[in-house]
């Protein structure tokens, strides 16, 4: 099974702002996002194990809650509604991994030579 981070959205305040900010994310027409907006339904999504992407997607949910939108993030369900601090966590250890391979990967390289 892929796990998967998404999210809902709702807003009453900025709501153009942050149209813009979610299409950047998912380049989605304005209309099918103005409609999931409208219909609570899941409107931004990631792979749990793609770094870069799960960066980018919590700077794309700083920016909706910066911009006075409210976020629902859920881990594969709506059943698993996880926190952003969750997020931020997950983000910290696969950037802990991918330094220790990396530091690994250069020990093992100094003792090829």
């Amino acid at each position: 099974m892929i796990h998967k981070f998404f999210v809902k959205v709702s807003t009453n305040k900025n709501e153009i702002k942050i149209l813009k900010v979610i299409r950047a994310f998912n380049q989605e027409p304005i209309i099918e996002i103005q409609r999931r907006l409208k219909n609570k339904e899941k409107i931004l999504e990631t792979l749990y194990l793609d770094l870069e992407k799960l960066r980018e997607f919590r700077k794309v949910l700083r920016s909706i809650i910066n911009l006075g939108g409210e976020i629902r993030l859920f881990l594969d369900s709506e059943d698993d509604e996880v926190s952003l601090n969750f997020l931020d966590n997950i983000i910290a250890s696969q950037e802990d991994t991918k330094n220790y391979i990396e530091e690994e990967d250069a020990f093992l390289h100094d003792e090829d030579e």
